[in-house]
């Protein structure tokens, strides 16, 4: 089972897409124009396009606001059925020039469907003590987006650290699961409370690269305190934007 956790409402994600299929489609044309050279000024003229739209959105992808300088999961899993209360927070710098006061955020389960977005219980608050407002973009079973609206404007260079808590049934109903998540961050920390009835066999977190090969994290620190259940893993990143993995394997006493 996959849950995952986005980073910042998709944006990167979306960039990346176009970046990767301006590079696929000038690849198919410089073919195109070695089998047909009849069509090569045309196909030059196309290329040309495509590369001052590859330029364009690497110069947006860097301008992206949210640069995460910390980010840390406390996942508490309540029970046997897998419900889980999820708390993040996050500290990050505006790199852009530009001010910002919403990030947008969403939470995404592959077989345990909510039908209702208040079911999650949602609520969000800043480092000063504000209590977040919250605005549901998508409610879908299977998947949630929310906009969370700061207490104040970010301004350029200004850091920002805020968090909030949701809850999802049967989030994690199997003995095997694997969490993912998405922080545009170098260091994040995971930590996973299981209550009674619930012992957690296996903790490990994973780095997954966009060409879909992954390897076992850097590991800062890992602590275990075996009579509360609570598990402490903080690992560090190769590149800030490649997904984590977290496995966790459950024994289950029902």
């Amino acid at each position: 089972m996959i849950r995952r956790i986005s980073r910042n409402g998709g944006i990167q994600n979306t960039l990346s897409i176009v970046a990767d299929l301006c590079g696929i489609v000038a690849l198919l044309l410089t073919l195109c124009g070695l089998i047909v050279p009849s069509i090569q000024k045309y196909i030059l003229i196309a290329i040309t396009f495509i590369l001052l739209l590859l330029i364009l959105t690497v110069l947006l992808k860097r301008e992206l606001p949210f640069d995460d300088l910390y980010a840390s999961y406390r996942i508490d899993v309540m029970n046997c059925n897998g419900d889980v209360i999820i708390q993040r927070n996050i500290n990050f710098k505006n790199s852009s020039r530009l001010s910002v006061s919403e990030r947008e955020h969403s939470a995404f389960s592959d077989s345990s469907e909510v039908d209702r977005f208040s079911e999650l219980n949602v609520n969000a608050w800043d480092k000063e003590g504000h209590m977040l407002p919250i605005e549901v973009k998508v409610d879908k079973p299977f998947e949630k987006r929310f906009l969370i609206k700061f207490s104040k404007t970010i301004k350029a260079n200004d850091t920002y650290a805020y968090g909030y808590r949701f809850s999802w049934p049967r989030f994690f109903p199997s003995q095997d699961e694997v969490f993912t998540a998405m922080d545009i961050c170098p260091n994040v920390e995971f930590i996973v409370h299981v209550h009674d009835g619930i012992t957690l066999k296996r903790f490990l977190c994973k780095e997954r690269y966009p060409d879909g090969r992954s390897a076992e994290c850097e590991e800062i620190e890992r602590t275990e305190d075996l009579n509360n259940k609570i598990y402490n893993l903080c690992i560090v990143k190769k590149d800030r934007f490649n997904k984590i993995d977290l496995h966790l394997t459950f024994n289950k006493q029902k």
